[in-house]
């Protein structure tokens, strides 16, 4: 099912792009699918669009900031 969920995550960022939370979302589905790299650069997204996200989301900051590489 993660195609279709990434499907309706895409349309979701077509309507508003600049919603961290649907990066993140995409990230974590790209991630579990094993695709950590594309996960990698969606969650790069989030820290530009909030700065802070990584922080409040410890799993996220986990990933990003070289602990489970």
């Amino acid at each position: 099912q993660y195609d279709k969920a990434l499907k309706a995550i895409d349309q979701a960022i077509e309507i508003n792009p600049d919603m961290a939370l649907y990066y993140d979302s995409k990230g974590e589905y790209l991630y579990r699918m094993g695709k950590k790299d594309e996960a990698m650069k969606m969650w790069q997204k989030v820290v530009s669009l909030e700065p802070d996200y990584a922080k409040q989301n410890t799993e996220l900051y986990r990933l990003l900031y070289g602990m489970d590489k």
